[in-house]
Order: C-alpha cells, then structure tokens, then sequence
C-alpha cells in the first residue's frame, strides 16, 4: 500500500509541473522515492525545478508520517473490543464535531438528545450504572484524552501480556486460601456478573470495568484534562490507597449530591488482577491507608449503602453496592462527563439514604 501512494505521488508530481522524462530520473525502491536532475538544456529552470521539487518532497514526508501515526493508532484500538473501540474512533470519524478543552489537553463532544451518542451514554448512565431515573441530566459530554487514551491502552498490553504469560505470578489467586474464601468468592462472583452485563467482556482476557465517579463539574473537567492522579484523588480509602469508583451511581451520589455544579465521570478501568475485599475498615486485617495487596493490581470491595462490609453470612438476603480501587492512573480511560441539574437532587439522595437505612454523610 505504502508503494501505491509513492508511485501516486510520483505521477502527480510529474503531471502537474510537466517535467520532460529526459530532466528527470526516479528510482522507487523498497517504500523510498528519489530522483536524480539530469544536467538540463537551459539553466535557469535549476532553481525553480529544484524548489518546487524539494517542497513537493517535503510534504511527500509529511503524509507518510501522518499516515504511519494513524496507522498505529488504529492498530492499537484494533485491541479492543468493537463497543469500546467505537468510544475512541468516533474522535477520527468527525473530528469537526469536537470541540478542544480551554487547557489544550483534550477533546469533548456536546451530545444532543436522541443522538446515537447520548443514546449510548443514557444506556451507560441509567441502565449499566444503574443510576436513579429521576436524575435530570443537565447536559453531557464525550471525552478524548490522546495522551490517557495511549496510556490506557498500552497499560492494558501490559496487564493483559503479563496475566497471560505468566499467570502463576500476575493472575494468582492466593486469596482462595484466606479463612474467608467463601466471602471472597462472593465478592468475585460480583465482579465478574458486573463485567459480564455490559456484553464486551466475553471474549477478553482482562476485562474492561465500566465505572463513574462523582464530583464537581470543574474538577470533572480538571480529570479530564490532566488525570486522577494529578489533582491529589488519590485516597487512602476505608479499602487500600488508590483511586476509587463505583459501578452504582446512587452509591457515588453523596460525593456530587451538595456540590453547587454537579457531576459525573464515566471511565472504563482495567482491574486486572483483582483481590475481592471482605476486610472491615475496623478489623484487625483493616487495609485503611494500605499499597494494594502483592501481586494484584485493584481492589473490588462488595459493601453496604453505608460503605461498610456486610456480614457476610447473611450476604444473600442484603443490596449490595461497591468500591473499585486501583493506584495507576493509566488504568484510567474517562469517557462521558455528565453534568446534572441539582434540582431534586437532594430530595433524591436522602430517599435512596433512607430505603436503604444509610446515615446522610456529615458535611
């Protein structure tokens, strides 16, 4: 293909500066163009000849290079499944539709109701997420971040080559062995039923979470642009220090609830190697603070409206939320920014806080 284009340009050079075949000699060899100026009947076309020549080739060198970026580009993405895929190619379909954030860092889409886009982001948000149908999204947005869209994937080629190849080290599961194996495997079976709903985790090695996050719009913005890690959200957390999501809106609903602009960040995670959390932040095993547990790279916590662990024997009978912890930001992908209207959103809060007995947070 690469041959194609060079001998294209080739035979566009010569039809639009009409050069005599007698002037000119070019050699096309293994993907490289050149040419040599045989000595020319009249002098003065040397400069010009050479000038034009020189710019063309130039600009020649630029294409390819553009062409070989997003190549690699669409390789990478090539890795990920079609649904998620999508997220990112949407940016190269229409660029023109994306608006470049003030900070230069990223790029954001306004989705307009009835939208292909926001149909897919309300399917997200209240369906997936399982988010309160009584939220009234204000306005929402899809998120492009190159550089932590680069990171994320090339951090799951890791995950993923490292699970795989030597599974014994970076995909144990040691935890099967703890006194609570049978709470664990529990809070496993969570996970994994939370993977499996969203439909493009089947044919994954390492499935890709889908999570929110609740905060302020401006701070959404700030993540957006820069990541978790650089605005200090890293928490050292009831449940290990790291960055913390949820797959339950309501449960993030008091970290957004009684802020004056509030909002909600949509990320895909890469857990990895996850370890299912049972410990109690008030135990004798808490990890309150703690790096997370050798050879896994995330914590899934199955926890109550409050955010305590339940009791785990009578686990069956309770409504269940979670806690995703993980410590590397390029786990981290943001995909919708979604910017709610606080009206009624209070009311809502403190209904979901008292059908399921928990005490409103202190502020």
């Amino acid at each position: 293909a690469m041959q194609d284009v060079i001998e294209i340009t080739k035979v566009y050079i010569d039809s639009i500066l009409l050069i005599p075949e007698d002037l000119v000699s070019w050699n096309i060899r293994d993907c490289e163009l050149s040419y040599k100026v045989n000595s020319p009947t009249d002098p003065v076309i040397w400069p010009i000849f050479g000038g034009v020549v020189g710019g063309m080739l130039l600009l020649l060198i630029a294409l390819l290079a553009l062409f070989i970026w997003y190549r690699n580009r669409m390789t990478n993405l090539s890795k990920l499944p079609q649904p998620v895929r999508w997220q990112y190619e949407q940016y190269y379909v229409n660029p023109a539709s994306w608006t470049q954030d003030k900070t230069k860092k990223f790029y954001k889409k306004l989705l307009s109701p009835g939208s292909e886009d926001y149909d897919r982001m309300h399917k997200f948000f209240f369906e997936y997420l399982q988010a309160s149908e009584e939220f009234e999204i204000r306005e929402a947005f899809a998120i492009y971040n190159p550089l932590l869209v680069t990171s994320f994937i090339n951090n799951r080629n890791i995950i993923t080559s490292r699970m795989v190849g030597s599974a014994n080290v970076f995909a144990k599961q040691d935890w099967l062995n703890h006194k609570e194996h049978k709470a664990k495997s529990i809070v496993h079976d969570m996970y994994t039923k939370r993977c499996i709903q969203t439909g493009w985790n089947a044919t994954l090695d390492v499935p890709i979470l889908l999570t929110c996050h609740g905060t302020d719009y401006g701070v959404a913005n700030a993540i957006a642009s820069t990541g978790f890690a650089a605005l200090s959200s890293v928490d050292a957390g009831w449940y290990g220090s790291g960055v913390y999501f949820s797959t339950f809106v309501m449960y993030t609903c008091p970290y957004f609830a009684y802020r004056s602009d509030p909002a909600v960040l949509i990320s895909f995670v890469t857990l990895g190697n996850v370890y299912p959390v049972t410990e109690s932040h008030i135990g004798p095993e808490s990890l309150i603070g703690t790096s997370l547990k050798s050879g896994y790279t995330a914590h899934y916590v199955g926890v109550l409206a409050d955010g305590n662990t339940p009791d785990w024997k009578n686990a069956e009978n309770l409504d269940l939320y979670d806690e995703v912890v993980v410590s590397q930001e390029p786990q981290i992908s943001p995909v919708y920014l979604i910017r709610l209207a606080t009206k009624n959103l209070r009311q809502i809060l403190e209904g979901w806080e008292s059908s399921n007995q928990r005490e409103p947070p202190s502020r």
